[in-house]
């Protein structure tokens, strides 16, 4: 749609000797407009990601299904315990370690990755989700598989 109304306001410059004096002023006048909207979407996105805290959300009934040779699905509740905002999207980082018994110290690390929730949560509601995940054909668990999740960013909007 900015691209007619620019064809038009080239059209109008040919054509009028007289708008070809404005032409630096609208020039001057579109790119501050510009620059002053990536200032406000840039704030916006920063505000954004302080909103909610991860300690503000509560995760229930996680797990980890594997759904093709490599691929999993991370399936589980989220609980926004924000009392103003609405939550959007969480991000995370998991953890995979290959266990070969119960002891944990023998555990050895075979994948990191990350894992984008998108979702719309009001405050004090809960939600299910699910988020997909890839892991390397050549991670091969031996013993049993162990993973943990830590929460590295929210967004969140205002109600």
């Amino acid at each position: 749609m900015l691209w007619i109304v620019g064809i038009i306001i080239l059209i109008l410059v040919v054509v009028s000797a007289s708008l070809r004096t404005f032409v630096p002023l609208l020039v001057a006048v579109a790119v501050i407009g510009c620059f002053l909207g990536n200032q406000y979407e840039e704030r916006e996105d920063t505000l954004s990601k302080q909103r909610i805290s991860a300690s503000e959300l509560t995760f229930d009934d996680l797990v980890l299904r594997s759904s093709f040779v490599s691929y999993y699905d991370l399936v589980g509740r989220i609980m926004n315990n924000s009392k103003q905002y609405t939550l959007n999207e969480v991000q995370l980082n998991l953890t995979f370690r290959d266990c070969p018994g119960d002891d944990e110290r023998q555990c050895v690390l075979i994948a990191r990755t990350e894992a984008y929730i998108y979702t719309s949560i009001a405050p004090n509601e809960v939600r299910g989700f699910m988020a997909g995940i890839h892991l390397y054909p050549d991670v091969r668990v031996k013993g049993h598989l162990v993973w943990q999740y830590q929460v590295v960013d929210t967004k969140a909007d205002r109600v």
